[in-house]
């Protein structure tokens, strides 16, 4: 649909059509005023979507006065509507605060908005409430058993970030579970995240770890030279090989003995 009929469902009242003309207003031609006189059209009749793109705008001030407490209220008008964006936008923003407008840190709302998000399928819902107890100084404090069990929700939900949040976990953790740790990097790594591809890297360049997939366990055998490339070939014992010249920096170095 071109510029033109999509402007015309939208002045005949079509809500997605206004909220469409609004995102192309937006990302497209970077007309922000004109895409917000749209998102208030749709806004205005209750949807969700643009009641969202609207808070947006009033958060980032593009197109329209900064106004975060409005952004706030608009974000909650969709979230009610069932929009899961929306929804983890409020986890998100309730988790950070803006004490100079109002808007405290509030766990109860973090959890409240997350758990509605992660109920409608959000796996990045999961991922999040595992990152808020991940960390001391994140919202609900530090809870490694309780992070795990979000990232293995979210993981199970196809988050291939949560793969790797889990993989970093597990191999971070004291004492370390290598085994678990190669498992979700090599998941991760498997679809192209490039931090978990540098991490398996990272630990092949120091070590070959050899994982038996029957027993579960792993073994170590101690290397002590590489080439030195630019491009690291890793050979991962539980299936792939790829070539990364730019995830990891320096990931060339010889292992000094």
């Amino acid at each position: 649909m071109n510029i033109k009929e999509l402007k015309d469902k939208a002045e005949q009242g079509d809500v997605k059509a206004q909220n469409d003309l609004g995102v192309l207003y937006s990302v497209e031609i970077q007309a922000y005023e004109e895409a917000v006189i749209w998102f208030k059209f749709a806004a205005k009749q209750g949807y969700p979507q643009a009641q969202y793109n609207l808070g947006l705008a009033y958060f980032s001030g593009r197109g329209i006065k900064e106004n975060r407490q409005e952004a706030f209220n608009l974000y909650t008008k969709a979230a009610e509507g069932g929009l899961v964006q929306a929804q983890l936008e409020l986890a998100l923003r309730h988790s950070e605060g803006y004490y100079g407008q109002g808007i405290k840190k509030c766990p109860k709302k973090v959890e409240y908005w997350a758990l509605k998000a992660y109920n409608n399928g959000s796996a990045d819902a999961a991922n999040f409430m595992g990152t808020q107890y991940a960390e001391t100084y994140n919202v609900f404090g530090k809870d490694l058993k309780k992070a795990e069990e979000w990232w293995l929700k979210a993981e199970a939900l196809g988050s291939v970030l949560a793969q790797y949040n889990l993989g970093m976990m597990y191999k971070n953790e004291k004492p370390v579970r290598l085994s678990q740790a190669l498992i979700y990097l090599k998941k991760a790594a498997d679809q192209g995240d490039s931090q978990a591809q540098c991490e398996l890297g990272k630990l092949y360049m120091e070590g070959i770890w050899e994982f038996d997939t029957r027993t579960q366990t792993t073994s170590f055998e101690d290397t002590t030279s590489f080439e030195d490339t630019t491009s690291v070939r890793c050979t991962v014992t539980l299936g792939a090989e790829w070539d990364d010249t730019a995830s990891c920096d320096k990931l060339k170095e010889n292992k000094k003995g």
